[in-house]
């Protein structure tokens, strides 16, 4: 963490129960994917573990990073360390069997990850088919876009048959005015009652 030490007082810690619903781990021993952007420094579980005790995290959503494409090894290893005190989304395609869908699912994963920036592993091409799969399972559609263009994707995103979170309040690139028609997308997604957003 850049601005923090680690070892001072927290100004602010989280009240009892409280849930990172974002994290991602990184280990060298997994090898990062062909279409990787990044390769970041190990952030392994003992490193998150001091910061979840400095500011009274219980609970974490370990979510899969762009770094490792379509292998959740890393991320999966990662959140057994948690116990029942985590939840994972991870990535899966129209390759992925329903057996291995099951097995995720009693790991603890309870959605798939669409990353629809330069080194994201999922097209849009197979998001409905993906999110008709998963959902039968239980698990949410997790999406990172470009805010600017819900309005070309608004009718699809409306048609998922399971719960959306979008990741960045949008991540509208450059940002927007609330009163933009992009925005007023996002808004009329969250109205609907099946959208969440993430801040």
């Amino acid at each position: 963490m850049h601005s923090s030490d680690g070892k001072k007082d927290a100004r602010l810690t989280a009240p009892k129960g409280t849930c990172d619903t974002h994290m991602h781990f990184y280990n060298a021993k997994f090898p990062s994917a062909p279409t990787a952007l990044m390769t970041p420094p190990d952030a392994w579980v003992e490193d998150y573990r001091t910061i979840q005790d400095r500011l009274n995290l219980e609970r974490v959503v370990v979510v899969q990073p762009t770094t490792y494409g379509t292998d959740n090894s890393c991320q999966l290893e990662a959140m057994k360390s948690f116990g029942k005190n985590a939840r994972g989304v991870m990535v899966a395609n129209t390759s992925t069997s329903n057996q291995e869908l099951e097995r995720l699912t009693q790991l603890g994963v309870c959605g798939i990850r669409f990353h629809m920036l330069p080194g994201g592993a999922l097209p849009w091409e197979i998001l409905e088919e993906m999110a008709a799969r998963v959902h039968n399972f239980g698990w949410h559609v997790q999406l990172q876009m470009n805010g600017r263009e819900f309005p070309d994707r608004e009718e699809m995103l409306r048609r998922l048959p399971c719960t959306l979170v979008v990741d960045h309040v949008g991540r509208f690139m450059g940002p927007v005015a609330t009163d933009d028609p992009a925005f007023k997308v996002l808004l009329g997604l969250l109205e609907a009652g099946q959208c969440w957003v993430k801040l």
